[in-house]
């Protein structure tokens, strides 16, 4: 899972409008452990689309962008648009799901 800044984000997003997951996390949080644990290995299983995890303690501007309220947060991205988000622990079967929908677009 690739390390997100600001200008990696929006680049990534907005100006290749790659089909992304992008995890909003911050250091130390548990919750946000496991979730990076469920995702890593769906990452091969999706080479279509990039997975990436942005520090909402170090990206604080990108938290703010998009008005979430609490961490672990996942966002899928399509063509540089937020499709489907997830918060807190999910299981695999979640992940799976929203990602099918995201590639099926």
């Amino acid at each position: 899972m690739r390390s997100l800044d600001t200008e990696a984000f929006d680049d990534l997003i907005y100006d290749e409008e790659k089909n992304a997951l992008i995890l909003f996390h911050r250091n130390g949080c548990g919750v946000c452990e496991e979730v990076v644990t469920t995702l890593e290995p769906l990452e091969e299983d999706y080479p279509d689309v990039v997975f990436g995890e942005v520090d909402v303690e170090t990206e604080n501007d990108l938290f703010s962008r998009f008005g979430l309220n609490g961490v672990p947060q996942v966002i899928l991205f399509s063509e540089g648009n937020p499709v489907s988000t997830l918060s807190g622990r999910k299981d695999d079967e979640d992940y799976e799901n929203a990602l099918e929908s995201l590639i099926g677009e």
